[in-house]
């Protein structure tokens, strides 16, 4: 396809950068006319007729390129007479991805995102980076773990600026800081194992050196300082050197400081919510984040000192309860950003579903609740998952953003226009491996790595009819493998996980009953069985390896390599117990004596519980051995 662009200087380099993955090119000699009218308001309008199309645009340039991929679309589809108006309901929409725990995205993974961003129509990119950017003065600062240098980070920041898409790095000042608080380095200027030591000078130097840094690199004003979860503040060295001071006094003094230097930079932060919450609601019975029942005292809002407040909820399909935590949150400033959750930390694969249904109610609370910032926020354990593939999820965010509200057609619609014309119901079949048991999470994560004789989660293993269940998943998913473009990797390391949980799952729970039978047939096919396992195991390393060198940066990676190889050693001495009982070597395999019990400590004949399996995402995996 051919286009001839009138009126688009200010858009070209971003054209120039889009157009070839979508199979068109700019030409004198062009198919289509398009012209570019900008005007200031915010709007994004499509006119086409006669071979001529019309795209008004208003608010930044990533309208202007939602409504070249719209038309595109329309051309692809055949039309030749077709207009839309749509009139965006939020000022500032986009993505929060985490590079920070145990895998950064490299500058192309990066670059790809941004780009169906911009086709999208959002524009707003937040790289969540504890620890992951060049410091200079603080050479363990990211140390070995695949950190951006600045160079790096300056070309992101400039790549996104021509696509209109404006970086705001998102960082720590308080807590979530075990990656760096590990070294002894940092001992002048740690009081947990997670939270920084307030009021040290060493701190403030620290943090002096981070915000010199990402001024060099990004050219927004804007940053997110989190200060989020710091739960255990006050309890380590603070407490030794300072005595017992109340957490709430330790994190204001401390949040007056940040916001002093964050002023002497020209920097306008924003701040997670929760802790203002947890401080007042905290004795309340059964207390969770955001909870309704919060009261805030009508002096709060001086305690945050105007900073931007973050009411992040990921965890519930319910929009009251999202309007009832704006509503809170606005106590605490005027100026509300929304984080919604992109369900990619709880698996393998991706929660679709949930991504859906949690992130397009708190969308319509936003909606109207006015709050005009908004970003889904996509976070993982270890990578355990192939997190890229939650991107078509920004489509959710995107179409509630230009339409007001989600409908299922359009997210298609809008996927397929920015997405290379990708099918967005192919991507949702990957979601299947997570539920065998309905509606649970972390399910992959749970059996995968249960271990064949010790079978800690034999006991839940036995309610799944895994082998059917497994085998039609892997057929699905098996037909869509090299027709995703980009997430062609990551579609590869979702069926094998499938073609491994057919065989593995239930695999400790058929060892057991063997075992307990003395069917010594069983037993020996069992143990023939172990080679098919440990040959999926491999296919599945090779899988997520390509993944993860495709997507990310190499560093993080060799958790992976331990984590599997470990799985290979696990079936190799289970077959060499086998082997050793059936020839008479082991008077019994010891292992496989204890009755098995359910984990999550329930009588036997309790329904499972989906909770178990995402409470299991935030234990080590080697608690599963």
């Amino acid at each position: 396809m051919k286009l001839c662009f009138q009126n688009a200087d200010p858009l070209l380099p971003a054209l120039h950068e889009l157009l070839p993955e979508l199979n068109v090119t700019v030409s004198d000699d062009a198919d289509i006319t398009v012209e570019f009218c900008e005007v200031p308001e915010r709007i994004v309008t499509i006119e086409l007729r006669d071979r001529h199309a019309v795209i008004t645009y208003g608010d930044g340039k990533v309208r202007a390129l939602r409504g070249v991929a719209t038309l595109i679309g329309w051309l692809r589809d055949g039309e030749t007479e077709k207009s839309l108006t749509e009139h965006p309901h939020f000022r500032s929409n986009g993505l929060f991805m985490d590079m920070s725990r145990n895998n950064v995205f490299n500058v192309e993974t990066v670059k790809y995102t941004l780009r169906k961003m911009a086709l999208l129509g959002l524009n707003t990119f937040m790289p969540y980076m504890e620890d992951v950017y060049e410091v200079s003065e603080r050479p363990y600062f990211g140390y070995l773990r695949g950190r951006y240098t600045k160079e790096q980070l300056r070309e992101i920041d400039a790549y996104a600026l021509m696509l209109g898409i404006e970086v705001i790095p998102a960082i720590q000042v308080l807590g979530h800081m075990e990656k760096v608080l590990r070294w002894r380095v940092t001992a002048p200027y740690a009081d947990t194992a997670q939270e920084l030591l307030v009021g040290a000078d060493a701190t403030y130097q620290f943090l002096d050196d981070l915000f010199r840094t990402l001024t060099e690199c990004f050219t927004s004003k804007r940053i997110n300082i989190n200060m989020d979860e710091t739960k255990t503040l006050g309890t380590g060295r603070s407490k030794a050197l300072n005595g017992d001071i109340p957490q709430d006094d330790l994190y204001f003094r401390h949040l007056k400081k940040v916001k002093e230097m964050l002023d002497g930079y020209g920097l306008e932060p924003m701040m997670a919510s929760d802790m203002y919450f947890r401080m007042v609601g905290k004795h309340l019975d059964n207390y969770r984040d955001f909870d309704t029942r919060t009261v805030f005292p009508d002096d709060i809002g001086e305690k945050t000192l105007g900073l931007q407040q973050i009411f992040w909820e990921y965890y519930t399909d319910d929009q009251s309860f999202y309007e009832t935590g704006i509503r809170n949150t606005r106590k605490l400033s005027d100026k509300i950003i929304f984080f919604g959750g992109l369900w990619s930390w709880v698996g393998f694969a991706p929660l679709y579903q949930r991504t859906t249904a949690n992130s397009a109610a708190g969308l319509r609370a936003c909606i109207k609740e006015r709050v005009d910032e908004v970003l889904g926020c996509s976070f993982h354990d270890s990578n355990t998952g192939c997190q890229p593939l939650i991107l078509p999820s920004l489509a959710v965010y995107a179409t509630v953003d230009y339409t007001g509200d989600y409908d299922e057609d359009e997210v298609r619609r809008c996927f397929k226009n920015a997405f290379d014309g990708l099918d967005y119901d192919d991507l949702m079949v990957l979601e299947d491996v997570e539920h065998p048991i309905d509606n649970a999470c972390t399910v992959t994560l749970a059996f995968i790595y249960n271990d064949p004789l010790v079978g800690l989660m034999d006991k839940h293993a036995a309610a799944i009819d895994a082998q059917p269940y497994y085998a039609a998943t892997t057929k699905r998913i098996s037909a869509i493998r090299g027709k995703e473009g980009f997430f062609n990797e990551g579609v590869e390391f979702v069926y094998a996980v499938s073609d491994l949980l057919e065989n593995k799952l239930n695999f400790g729970v058929r060892l057991k009953a063997a075992y307990d039978a003395n069917d010594r047939a069983v037993l020996a096919a069992l143990a023939e069985e172990c080679d098919v396992v440990i040959q999926k195991l491999n296919n599945l390393h090779r899988a997520h390896y390509a993944a993860w060198m495709k997507y990310n940066n190499a560093f993080g990676w060799q958790t992976h390599d331990v984590r599997y190889g470990g799985l290979v050693y696990r079936f190799e001495t289970t077959k060499a117990h086998i082997l050793a009982y059936l020839n008479g070597e082991l008077p019994l395999i010891e292992e496989l004596v204890p009755e098995r019990l359910r984990y999550d400590c329930h009588p036997d004949d309790a329904p499972p519980i989906n909770e178990l399996f995402r409470v299991m995402n935030y234990h080590s995996v080697s608690f599963l051995y």
